[in-house]
Parts: C-alpha cells; sequence; structure tokens
C-alpha cells in the first residue's frame, strides 16, 4: 500500500508532471509515460504501473485525496490469474480469459462455469440460449465503417480522443478496411492503443463529440438513472427523489419520451438523456438473434425489482 500512495502523491509532483507531459508529447501512451517518469524520478519501478489494476489504484487513491480524504483505500491482491491471462488453470480467471472462452465455444463450458458465481451463470446461459449474446465489436463493423467513410476530415476530427492527425489515418483506413481487424490494424500506433482506438469507433457510432464531452465534463452529471431496488431501497427512492439536485428517472418516458425527443433544443439533461437512449438502441443491433433488435429498451424496460429472500435479510 506504501508504494501505491507514494506513487499516487508522487505523479501531481512538479517533477513527476514534466516528465509525463514530455513522454505524452513525444507520443508515449498514458501508461507508458507514466511508468518512464517515475521510474526516472525515482518513485517506482517501471514494471509497477505495467498491470492495469495499479494504474486504477493509484488514480483511486489520488482521488481519494483530492474528494474524499476520510476515506482509507483497502487493496486487494489479485490471485491466481492476472490481468492478462487468457488461459483458464483454475477457479479464478481474468475476465479476458472468460470472455475469450465464451467467444470461442459460444456456450459456457464447466471450466469457465467455475470461475462464476451461480447468478451470472444463470444470466449468461439465459442470455446465449436466448440469442442475445455473446456480442463483439465486430457485430457494428459495418455500421462503423459506414458511418467512417461517410464523415469528412472535420467530423473525425472532432471525435473525442482523436488528435495527432489520426483522422486522416482514419479516413484513408476506412476505405482500405474490409473489417474492424484491419481498420484497427491500420490505424494503431505508439499513441493510439487498440483500446483507445476502440473507444474512438464507439464515439463514432454514437455521434459524439470533443465539444460535447468538454461540456458535460463541465456540467457533471444531469439525471441519475435507477437500474434496481429492493423494498428498502423503494423507501430510499422517494426520500431521494425529494432531496435530490439532479432528477432521479426510473421510467424514462416520464423526462423524455419518443414524441419530445423529436423537438429541438432539447434540455442539457434531455441531451443527455438522448445519447444514453441512442447507446441502447444501437448496442441491441448487435444482438445474434435478430427477434431482439428493436429500438425503444430504455422505454419498454423498467428498473428491476429485487426480492431479497428471508436469509438475506441484514446483509
Amino acid at each position: 500500500m506504501t508504494v501505491l500512495t507514494r506513487t499516487a502523491a508522487a505523479i501531481d509532483s512538479p517533477q513527476v508532471a514534466a516528465k509525463l507531459h514530455q513522454r505524452l508529447s513525444a507520443g508515449c501512451t498514458y501508461a507508458a509515460a507514466l511508468a518512464q517518469a517515475l521510474d526516472e524520478s525515482g518513485v517506482a519501478p517501471v514494471n509497477l504501473t505495467g498491470s492495469p489494476n495499479n494504474i486504477l489504484a493509484i488514480e483511486y487513491i489520488r482521488a481519494i485525496h483530492n474528494y474524499a480524504p476520510q476515506l482509507t483505500p483497502l487493496p486487494i491482491k489479485r490471485q491466481q490469474a492476472g490481468y492478462h491471462d487468457l488461459t483458464i488453470n483454475g477457479d479464478i480467471a481474468s475476465s479476458s480469459a472468460i470472455r475469450r472462452a465464451l467467444l470461442t465455444h459460444r456456450t459456457l463450458d464447466s471450466a469457465t462455469a467455475r470461475t462464476l458465481p451461480p447468478t451470472s451463470i444463470e444470466i449468461i446461459n439465459k442470455l446465449l440460449a436466448t440469442g442475445q449474446g455473446p456480442i463483439t465489436l465486430a457485430a457494428y463493423e459495418q455500421m462503423i465503417l459506414a458511418r467512417l467513410r461517410t464523415a469528412d476530415l472535420d467530423d473525425l476530427a472532432q471525435l473525442p480522443d482523436v488528435g495527432e492527425g489520426l483522422h486522416f489515418s482514419i479516413h484513408k483506413a476506412a476505405r482500405e478496411a474490409s473489417d474492424i481487424t484491419s481498420l484497427l490494424s491500420r490505424c494503431k500506433s505508439k499513441r493510439y492503443t487498440q483500446t483507445r482506438l476502440q473507444r474512438i469507433l464507439i464515439h463514432t457510432l454514437l455521434g459524439t463529440t470533443k465539444q460535447q464531452l468538454r461540456h458535460w465534463d463541465t456540467t457533471g452529471p444531469l439525471y441519475a438513472r435507477v437500474l434496481a431496488f429492493n423494498d428498502r431501497g423503494r423507501k430510499l427512492l422517494k426520500i431521494i427523489k425529494s432531496k435530490a439536485a439532479i432528477p432521479v428517472i426510473t421510467k424514462t418516458a416520464d423526462f423524455l419520451n419518443s414524441n419530445t425527443a423529436r423537438f429541438r433544443p432539447l434540455t442539457d439533461p434531455q441531451q443527455m438523456l438522448a445519447l444514453d437512449i441512442l447507446a441502447s438502441d444501437l448496442y441491441v443491433l448487435g444482438f445474434p438473434q435478430a427477434q431482439w433488435r428493436t429500438g425503444g429498451w430504455d422505454y419498454l424496460h423498467s428498473p428491476v425489482y429485487v426480492t431479497i429472500q428471508p436469509d438475506q435479510v441484514g446483509l
């Protein structure tokens, strides 16, 4: 814990910050730039930030220090499987290994099932049986290529995460590539990792822009959506709704319905919710079974009501 805390504090020091910006300007990814800056400053070895979990822990500690110093972080060390492990060799596996197994077998085999809690097994089996999974980025490749090929350079330049002339590479790759894999390989570089490029492709589908995200970074969350609740939660919701500074949405149509969504201008919260709804409408287009690809899911599905069993009371 000491090394994580020391590293979190050091990132905001002028010495490390200067080296970090130098590496970023040279085209390094954030992880690589951070590792080099910390190593050169004698704060932490390069391998400390080689794990995404360590980077996440460090950023959590920084946030706690800035916004909730009364909290005490409690790190939990990974067991058996590393973050990047792609094979399943026991009762604990990485999420990457579990996803890989599902995509390979298109079913939940016994080895994979041992790594999951019963509730997850039930949900996964149901989604596989009904044709609502698995979903991969490849399911949207024709839509993505179509959006990219019909976009001009200015549109591509305004996509979040795009900079240093990447829009030129995307514009060219979209005409040459025939699928997502070849598109990503044509755009991937030292600065732009595959994960970052995948985020950019999702922004392409949604039509989000740098200006939008900057604006919402300023406003912060403009509503809260309730995904599930139990009996205790039902009582709390009444209190929360009466005291919350932002709307608490349990029924989407009460805040923005398909008719009012057509009219412009929408308020800032309505614009944010409209994008949320669009994301759902596009996501379902990736379902293997066509019967599930209809839109309007946000209007048709209410929050999940969770029934607590008697032996769970007090947990």
